[in-house]
């Protein structure tokens, strides 16, 4: 029956159309016919997030997990940003189902895909104590994290003032050298801060060999909201002195 409605919809000419071809795409998920629905979306002249997702979790619901995080990647590579919050629970499978694979296999999937769309996404919705599982379980697979992740991370306790994991994943970040660059710094920054260790935040602060608008904004927040306002006035002034624009934000 589902073959017949996709062959009426090619012969009234709406093969094109991006909504009746994701919903051709997930009739063939539900039917089973994983290649069915991969022919319809290499038909699609112009994708929208929704084609890519109905693929991908067309994959995953069939455990075929490599051809899912293959699909995300090439998605990425054509610049389509998906929102880690509608991504996490397909990463979730993916991530459970590949820890039957050899590691090597397992790396190279979740580099691509798997740890930062479930960490962004935990911390998205302040699941921070499983954001910080799935980050040690990635270390017993000796996979090592890009900035971001640990950006991430860092977001995500100082969202909950989690200074000690704040702390720990500090010293991960020293102990296998990743450059505390102006971004890293940021979220060090406002981590310490929020963790009412202001003084902590300065040390990061002044730490920094690359300083940029959002790290000075983040260290005159810090000091302004910890009622060190005179230093946050002083830095203000040193910002402007050494060319930075202050933003809206810093300007508040």
């Amino acid at each position: 029956m589902g073959e017949k409605v996709h062959g009426f919809v090619l012969k009234c000419g709406d093969v094109f159309d991006c909504y009746i071809c994701n919903s051709v795409m997930d009739m063939y998920g539900e039917l089973g016919l994983n290649e069915c629905a991969r022919k319809v979306f290499d038909q699609i002249c112009e994708r929208d997030l929704v084609s890519w997702n109905v693929l991908i979790s067309v994959y995953v619901k069939y455990k075929r997990f490599e051809d899912a995080v293959g699909v995300y990647i090439r998605m990425r590579g054509d610049g389509i940003r998906a929102n880690e919050a509608t991504v996490v629970d397909v990463a979730r499978e993916i991530f459970y189902g590949l820890l039957n694979k050899n590691v090597i296999c397992w790396t190279s999937m979740v580099s691509g895909y798997v740890s930062c769309a479930m960490i962004n996404g935990y911390v998205q919705f302040n699941q921070v104590d499983d954001a910080m599982r799935l980050f040690q379980q990635m270390q017993n697979f000796r996979i090592k994290p890009d900035k971001f992740t640990v950006v991430a991370l860092l977001t995500g306790c100082a969202q909950v003032g989690a200074l000690e994991q704040g702390n720990w994943i500090l010293a991960y970040m020293n102990e296998h050298r990743i450059v505390i660059d102006d971004v890293c710094g940021t979220a060090l920054i406002d981590m310490y801060a929020k963790c009412g260790c202001i003084d902590k935040s300065l040390e990061v602060f002044y730490g920094l060999h690359d300083k940029d608008t959002a790290s000075w904004t983040s260290i005159i927040c810090a000091l302004s909201v910890n009622g060190k306002t005179t230093k946050a006035l002083e830095l203000f002034t040193e910002m402007k002195e050494s060319g930075f624009r202050p933003d809206v934000v810093t300007g508040i």
